[in-house]
């Protein structure tokens, strides 16, 4: 059964000012060190960090109340599997919950912004 949704759209100009005024420290606060490697990476340094910060909203909206409290951005870790779909690592607080959930992700982005969507499936309920 679903227990929540979350989404969360980020437009790339606006993450490729922050990435320019403030550098490695603005990535280092929001990124893990994986993540902050696996962007580096890309020709489109801007949008993969764009929908990185995307996912983790969608996933603080899709939290109980409780748990965004307690949710920090290093709190949760978006790699991909080796087909290239997206999967989350979770850390801190939300460890647990992909002992409880299963835990949906779907990224996207065009020139001008990324989306990501995330779905809390609630497991051993038929699912």
């Amino acid at each position: 059964m679903i227990q929540s949704i979350g989404i969360d759209v980020v437009d790339i100009e606006r993450m490729t000012h922050m990435i320019h005024r403030w550098g490695d420290k603005f990535l280092q606060k929001i990124l893990t060190p994986r993540e902050v490697s696996y962007c580096s990476e890309k020709t489109g340094k801007a949008a993969s960090v764009a929908a990185r910060f995307a996912v983790k909203e969608a996933l603080y909206k899709a939290l109980p109340a409780d748990l965004q409290a307690a949710t920090g951005w290093l709190d949760v870790e978006v790699v991909n599997e080796p087909s290239g779909r997206p999967r989350l690592n979770c850390f801190g607080k939300i460890a647990d919950l992909q002992d409880h959930f299963h835990i949906h992700v779907s990224i996207s982005h065009s020139k001008a912004s990324a989306v990501a969507i995330v779905v809390l499936e609630q497991k051993g309920t038929g699912s």
